[in-house]
């Protein structure tokens, strides 16, 4: 069911003053009630600006992290709302709104408000909140090759599931575009930017249709709606779905009145069949709508499934009420044909070591891994793991097998995850010469395929601590080399071996003789990346043969 907002404004105010106590400015602290002074961050750059302030990156100067400040721009509203409830205080109605929204959301898909904190004067308020390193728009602009299928339906996993918990807390976004969406380094996304959001409930109000970007913008509100339901936000995730899709904005109007006649020209013209009351809307007879009586999404999508153009459909149904809800998407068949979002299996023989395993990752991680206690160090071992695998979660996308995990024991990965794993590699990743036997075979048609060994000088075996990148002996890799070569002699993925004859270790543990693992991480994701060198052995004897070798691309 989609339902509207409710305008709590005097709520609002009551529960942000319980924090914000307005009592007076001290000259020396800038106290302001019972928030923290601004002067106690260190602002780093500016990386940003939302629909109601500008964000900056900044070091918080007692814990050392780094988060968003977002400076909340004191406008006086058109409305004059905020003047009849609290004028001594200046701050518009729609940052209260942010911020009361904020404090109560607690989701991993969602950014977070960790405090407020205050400047010199009753009019200079800040948001402190967690720091995510881009933003999805800024990422498609930048990205050298667009996002797979099947990173598209990991991102969109995580908007539904961040919206799907707005919505059942009874909150409607109403500006949800590219811009808006977060990211962290980590692959986690964010829903940000609430200063056009409401709470919403039964009886429905009306409320000003002049929100969410044009693009993104539902044909109700451009029809004139004043009852906005939550379907508003589920029409801009169909668009931000088609975009990620399609590399490119889906409905670029310049105008209300382009903007629907793009929308007419993609699904056809409503009508009161489809959609009961489309003709009573404010500004239905204002327009003269195309005649236009075709859905041309498969056209638009000749590529997609028949899964994927369904749910695009069910997101653009012109009926607000018969239009997909989150829940509804999140149930989609879409997100399990193929291409799956990438699934990572771990063998290992010891089972406590997996249940660590599981307690590091993050929860969206846990989605994609599948664990199998199992010895691969032996042929039949090796089979066997290889039958109970395929019979338990058909194909995977990358196999983890006798990790060790000895470095787990102490701590969890520092920076690489799973995902960006997969993302790098693209490979198997196993430990053993009888392993890599039983399993090259699954993936000996993946033409892109870039595998790597990364080993140590010694001939000993183990994984380098965060990276998730494994180190096998030489004359293991070497074999494993001129076997599959031998075997399957058509094969064209790349094969290379970094031989390091140093120690690794972590930041804290450096010492002499030793590099730090991220660097080597690095510096091997690098060479994977340059899909261009095959049967190389680039050894490491010191972090400037890391620096020259790897990071110039003297390779």
């Amino acid at each position: 069911m989609h339902c509207v907002s409710l305008d709590t404004g005097q709520s609002v105010l009551t529960h942000i003053l319980k924090w914000v106590t307005v009592t007076q400015v001290n000259p020396d602290t800038t106290q302001l009630g019972n928030c923290r002074s601004v002067k106690e961050f260190e602002k780093l750059n500016r990386i940003g600006e939302g629909t109601y302030g500008i964000v900056y990156r900044a070091r918080d100067t007692k814990s050392g992290e780094i988060v968003a400040l977002k400076k909340v721009r004191m406008d006086k509203e058109k409305d004059g709302k905020f003047n009849l409830l609290y004028p001594a205080l200046g701050i518009p109605i729609s940052s209260l709104r942010e911020i009361n929204l904020l404090l109560k959301l607690r989701h991993p898909n969602i950014v977070e408000l960790k405090e407020v904190v205050v400047g010199n004067h009753l009019e200079s308020i800040f948001l402190v909140m967690g720091y995510c390193e881009q933003d999805l728009a800024s990422l498609l602009e930048n990205m050298q090759s667009p996002f797979s299928e099947a990173q598209v339906k990991c991102i969109i996993l995580q908007l539904l599931k961040g919206l799907h918990y707005l919505h059942e807390n009874f909150i409607v976004h109403r500006d949800l575009k590219v811009s808006n969406l977060l990211m962290t380094d980590k692959g986690c996304l964010k829903i940000a930017d609430f200063g056009l959001a409401r709470a919403y409930g039964v009886p429905l109000k009306p409320m000003t249709p002049k929100v969410v970007t044009l693009w993104y913008r539902a044909p109700e509100l451009l029809l004139g709606t004043k009852t906005q339901t939550t379907a508003i936000d589920m029409w801009a995730v169909g668009c931000i779905l088609a975009e990620l899709l399609a590399h490119k904005p889906l409905l670029p109007g310049g105008s209300e009145i382009q903007q629907i006649d793009l929308i007419i020209q993609l699904l056809g013209a409503p009508n009161e069949n489809i959609w009961p009351g489309f003709s009573k809307l404010p500004l239905a007879g204002q327009y003269s709508l195309r005649k236009q009586p075709y859905n041309n999404l498969k056209n638009k999508f000749t590529w997609l499934s028949e899964a994927g153009l369904r749910l695009l459909n069910f997101l653009f149904m012109y009926n607000p009420k018969r239009r997909a809800t989150a829940e509804d998407s999140l149930e989609s068949s879409y997100f399990k044909e193929k291409p799956l979002r990438f699934r990572v299996a771990v063998i290992s023989r010891d089972g406590n070591r997996l249940e660590k395993l599981q307690n590091f990752i993050t929860p969206s991680t846990k989605d994609h891994l599948y664990t199998l206690v199992g010895d691969v160090g032996t042929e039949e071992g090796a089979e066997a793991a290889k039958t109970s695998l395929l019979k338990s979660v058909g194909k995977v996308t990358d196999v983890v097998s006798s990790l060790g995990f000895s470095w787990w024991q102490g701590g969890p990965p520092h920076t690489q995850t799973l995902k960006e794993l997969h993302q790098v590699l693209e490979t198997l990743l196993l430990s053993t010469f009888t392993s890599w036997k039983a399993f090259f075979p699954l993936v000996k048609d993946n033409a892109s395929g870039t595998y790597t060994f990364i080993t140590g000088g010694a001939g000993e075996r183990l994984l380098m601590p965060g990276t998730g990148f494994l180190t096998l002996g030489a004359a293991g890799a070497l074999a494993f080399c001129q076997v599959v070569r031998e075997e399957y002699p058509d094969v064209p993925c790349k094969l290379n071996e970094v031989k390091v004859n140093m120690g690794v270790a972590t930041a804290e543990r450096m010492g002499p003789g030793y590099i730090n693992h991220l660097d080597l991480g690095e510096a091997v994701a690098s060479l994977v990346e340059k899909r261009n060198t095959s049967h190389k052995v680039f050894s490491i004897n010191s972090p400037a043969d890391l620096k020259t070798v790897f990071l110039e691309e003297k390779v």
